[in-house]
């Protein structure tokens, strides 16, 4: 099992923003208004709240969960995103980066868990909206993009032994 002292500084920043990446990927795949994210953001929290006392049990998780309810803040990018499509192909990067930091450093089965929880708090984001939040319209759609979003977030946690591969299976 690994904890923060098998990660370098950075390293352990990619991890702790791992929740708050996974977030702003579901949030930026459709234009919710603030109602909606405000919603999806409580989302987040609940998820991050619940895992501590009765999540997945990996040292990983734990240390994670721990240093957010520290107010252990990571670092912010020193460059932001111009517009939208770029602060999506950011985001998914540094999933991407997460992947491959979990089949670096972390056993298979905290790799598995770690990435399972990013998921849950990614559908857990994805239909923590209601109707009323959008227009009952436009939220089929939102739920849709959001859907998609869903899978591109898997896939970019996905490493080999297949961590991310089924997000119905998280």
């Amino acid at each position: 099992m690994t904890t923060q002292t098998n990660y370098t500084v950075d390293e352990w920043n990619l991890l702790v923003q791992a929740p708050a990446l996974a977030t702003l990927f579901i949030i930026q795949a459709a234009p919710y208004n603030r109602i909606a994210v405000a919603h999806k953001l409580l989302a987040t929290i609940a998820v991050i709240s619940e895992t501590a006392p009765h999540g997945p049990h990996t040292e990983l998780i734990h240390a994670v969960v721990a240093a957010i309810q520290a107010g252990r803040m990571p670092r912010q990018p020193s460059a932001h995103p111009r517009d939208l499509a770029e602060a999506r192909r950011w985001v998914l990067a540094q999933c991407r980066q997460i992947g491959a930091l979990l089949e670096q450093k972390a056993p298979e089965a905290e790799a598995k868990a770690f990435t399972g929880w990013l998921i849950r708090i990614g559908r857990r984001v994805m239909v923590g909206t209601n109707a009323n939040d959008l227009g009952d319209v436009r939220m089929v759609a939102a739920q849709m993009q959001s859907g998609l979003a869903l899978e591109m977030l898997s896939s970019a946690l996905t490493f080999p032994f297949g961590v991310g591969a089924s997000v119905r299976a998280a």
